[in-house]
């Protein structure tokens, strides 16, 4: 057997073996729940963990007021988050199982109660303690201080708002996913391995009687925590304690939070380019935008170009303070090396301010979407029998190759690629990489060519 066919027929096994079917788990359902938000969350499993990734930002086509509404700001912003396995997670703590482990989110397929269930209440105040369907952390409902965020003003319609890191995330359970995955799906899931369903039961009916740890087992479902509120005719309120009231299922508890789970290397430090940490007095915040096309003034400070072209790397937030509103400008630069973070920074005490962060722990990656963890290698469609001896390629089938002709493009409905249909002609490595940016096949501006 030659070097290459060995090294097929190892990696045909391996993916056979990796995708034997797991009973008595919830990866099934933890599929469901996550699917309908692909390409912008990517998921797989083992025999034991859901593993799933994502930049921490939510679709902005179904969440497009991120932060509006806040009123108690503390000045940090929604940056994307590599959490992806081809980042290493950040932490510095030799003694954290995220320790040089790869910077996914990682969920047992099988949950395990707890001899004692870990309160809420002044435990887990660092770090998230479940995770959204859509890819976003969800954290205590309490903040650093021990005050609920929601009570306070600290969230914006959604439930969510950004940490010291700029890392966008929610403070009670996205409820507002229902309105895409309907009431049988979980809306998230806790990082103990419970489901969350929200204010209602799967089948519709009203919620049954919860324990104390805000959870239940009722009928043929399985433990599983639901979102806590109040209801006004049709209308359902968020109210105290918001989720979990403890940790029904089995966690490590250190250094103050679940671990392992993925960390974000922030890019700009309070008191750096007129940013500090510190909550703006009256301030609130009444517009985002991205996509948003920004133009450079002579001082290179940003602002919306109004009829300019939009980019999604181009990022707007407005709020006001004694009726004068201020506009907050950044964009991320993927196209050089390093890759930076530009922002021009506005507040009543300052003149506009702008400057130029280095990446730092790969938060700003080469593309939107990190590349694939190859968690679904396409099979090669080949069928020739080389030889007697099994193990060639031929003897296994995993991830029959598929595809999908849009006419001018085609997907490949195994990796999520697409490609066009006819090339452009031939042309050195340097003006194709430069061609790329001005494509338009199929509807679509944002063409690269692979690596």
């Amino acid at each position: 057997m030659n070097r290459n066919l060995y090294l097929i027929a190892i990696a045909a096994s391996y993916w056979i073996a990796s995708a034997a079917p797991i009973l008595a788990d919830n990866s099934a359902l933890m599929a469901a729940s996550f699917a309908p938000f692909k390409p912008k969350v990517r998921y797989y499993s083992d025999s034991t963990f859901f593993y799933e990734e994502s930049d921490g930002i939510p679709d902005r086509t179904r969440m497009p007021n991120l932060m509006v509404g806040i009123t108690s700001w503390q000045q940090q912003v929604p940056l994307p988050t590599s959490y992806f396995g081809g980042t290493t997670n950040g932490t510095t703590n030799t003694g954290s199982l995220g320790y040089l482990q790869p910077n996914y989110w990682r969920i047992p397929l099988v949950p395990a109660a707890a001899a004692s269930p870990i309160s809420l209440t002044g435990n887990f105040l660092r770090g998230a303690v479940a995770l959204g369907a859509d890819g976003v952390a969800i954290f205590n409902p309490r903040n650093n201080t021990g005050q609920y965020s929601q009570a306070i003003g600290e969230l914006d319609a959604y439930g969510g708002h950004c940490g010291l890191g700029d890392d966008y995330h929610y403070h009670i359970f996205p409820t507002h996913l229902t309105a895409v995955l309907g009431n049988d799906k979980p809306i998230a899931w806790a990082l103990d391995g419970y489901p969350v369903y929200g204010y209602v039961e799967p089948d519709g009916s009203v919620m049954l009687e919860l324990d104390s740890d805000v959870g239940h087992t009722h009928g043929t479902l399985g433990y599983h925590y639901h979102a806590r509120g109040t209801l006004s005719g049709s209308t359902w309120t968020p109210a105290s304690p918001y989720m979990m009231s403890a940790m029904h299922g089995t966690v490590v508890n250190f250094d103050s939070q679940i671990d392992p789970q993925p960390t974000g290397s922030g890019l700009r430090g309070s008191g750096t380019g007129g940013y500090t940490a510190v909550p703006v007095a009256g301030a609130t915040i009444t517009a985002f935008k991205n996509p948003v096309a920004l133009v450079a003034d002579g001082s290179g400070n940003l602002s919306e170009n109004v009829g300019g072209v939009a980019s999604d790397d181009n990022w707007l937030m407005r709020y006001t303070v004694s009726g004068t509103t201020y506009d907050l400008c950044w964009k991320l630069n993927r196209s050089i090396n390093p890759r930076t973070h530009t922002m021009t920074w506005r507040l009543p005490t300052i003149s506009p301010t702008t400057l130029t962060y280095n990446n730092s722990g790969n938060r700003i990656t080469q593309y939107p979407m990190a590349g694939s963890s190859l968690s679904r290698l396409p099979d090669t469609g080949q069928t020739l029998n080389a030889t007697a001896t099994f193990g060639e390629d031929s003897d296994y089938t995993v991830n029959a190759p598929s595809f999908t002709d849009n006419g001018t493009t085609i997907t490949d409905n195994i990796t999520g690629l697409m490609w066009q249909k006819t090339d452009n002609g031939e042309s050195t490595w340097e003006t194709a990489v430069s061609n790329a940016a001005g494509i338009t096949t199929g509807g679509f501006t944002d063409w690269r060519l692979p690596t």
